[in-house]
């Protein structure tokens, strides 16, 4: 008699150990990693998504224009450079006008009547105010005056100017152009325009560039 209740025990026993084994086999218990807390604190936390006003303007400034690239054309002679300077002007293209200046910091453009602008920065901010704003021009240089050496070269001109749909000739411009010859060819390092005097006398106004 008590041998068969100790069977039956055990055999009990048994059937509860595989019945648990079967439960943890069809919903085994979350993993835990070591060194960590409880699954609860593992759990990724919800991101919250962040909307722009429409309405509101954005807080960043407005960018800044790009500044043109140096061109990589090697201009031989002054003369070169000088002419590539006039077509850019004509043709209001401020990446070519910028191709003949040289990139340094001591480059000085005055305009007629206007400040002086040094260095890059400045002068290409001048040229992009002219070349914007709308005028076409058309430039016939005369009286020319050419000194020049093995590294720089003085270019002392009249530049007669004429805007498309005008009837008349502009007031004429005397201009200082000085180039210097660099690894990279001549390029413009000083550009000194003013009206010409007779347009002074006659009580002309300037033209502006």
């Amino acid at each position: 008699m008590f041998l068969w209740i100790s069977i039956n025990h055990v055999d009990d026993i048994q059937r509860r150990d595989a019945n648990a084994q079967d439960l943890r086999h069809a919903h085994p218990p979350p993993r835990r990693a070591r060194g960590h807390g409880p699954p609860s604190a593992c759990a990724p936390h919800p991101v919250p998504l962040r909307f722009q006003n429409p309405h509101r303007p954005s807080a960043d400034p407005a960018p800044s224009p790009e500044p043109a690239q140096v061109s990589d054309i090697e201009f031989a002679t002054p003369q070169e450079a000088e002419q590539a300077f006039y077509q850019a002007f004509e043709r209001a293209d401020l990446p070519a006008m910028m191709s003949v200046w040289a990139d340094l910091p001591n480059t000085v453009c005055i305009h007629p009547l206007g400040p002086r602008h040094q260095g890059r920065t400045q002068i290409e901010a001048s040229w992009r105010e002219i070349l914007s704003a709308g005028l076409r021009l058309r430039f016939t240089i005369t009286e020319t005056q050419y000194t020049q050496d093995a590294l720089l070269a003085v270019h002392v001109v009249q530049e007669n100017i004429q805007a498309t749909g005008e009837s008349g000739r502009r007031t004429p411009i005397l201009s200082t152009n000085i180039y210097q010859l660099m690894d990279s060819g001549w390029r413009m390092i000083l550009h000194h325009a003013s009206p010409a005097p007779r347009a002074a006398e006659h009580g002309r106004s300037p033209s502006l560039h």
